[in-house]
């Protein structure tokens, strides 16, 4: 399991989602436990456009990974492509009191994500240089006007388009049947 957790891994480096969920499936087959690669799962779940598993797969991932600022990041970026704009935002929040970049980087594509232009552009206008911020102007107008899948893909990897290898790709994520209710803790037993 271990093994295929490995080569799913580096299918998605390799920008192939939709083939790395099936090596994930069969690690998890292989009863390798899903904490190991939660992190990089979701990733994959959120660039086939799956959600909802995407963002519960970060909530596990940031579970065992004691608040991993990448994982965070991510998971903040799912969020807002679902539309949770309120939720991107506190999961940035403790980046940003550290003076994370990237995390400020990232809540300018959640307010572009999520409809706030001019929002984005101030923060591009204030963390890149002179002239920089003015080229992510048409990146941020044409995020919303995107499908949730092409909306992951580029504030992800920075793909706008999709191409005929990614179209290929998701033709190989596996079917997934409908996602059961999520554990929650069980309160402490009082004696």
């Amino acid at each position: 399991g271990r093994q295929r957790a490995g080569v799913a891994g580096v299918l998605l480096l390799l920008e192939r989602p939709g083939e790395a969920l099936r090596r994930f499936g069969e690690a998890e087959a292989y009863g390798y436990d899903p904490v190991h690669y939660a992190a990089d799962r979701a990733l994959a779940f959120d660039l086939v456009g799956d959600g909802a598993r995407a963002q519960r797969d970060y909530r596990l991932a940031l579970t065992n990974a004691g608040g991993d600022a990448e994982v965070r990041r991510r998971y903040a970026l799912s969020l807002a492509n679902s539309g949770d704009r309120d939720a991107a935002l506190a999961q940035l929040a403790p980046l940003l009191r550290q003076s994370d970049r990237a995390a400020w980087r990232v809540r300018a594509f959640v307010l572009a994500l999520t409809g706030d232009l001019a929002g984005a552009q101030d923060i591009a206008a204030q963390m890149l240089p002179d002239g920089m911020a003015a080229n992510l102007a048409p990146f941020f107008r044409r995020l919303p006007q995107l499908s949730a899948v092409d909306r992951a893909w580029a504030v992800h990897l920075g793909q706008l388009m999709p191409t005929p290898e990614r179209l290929a790709d998701a033709r190989l994520a596996p079917s997934l049947p409908p996602m059961p209710p999520e554990p929650r803790a069980q309160p402490p037993v009082q004696l």
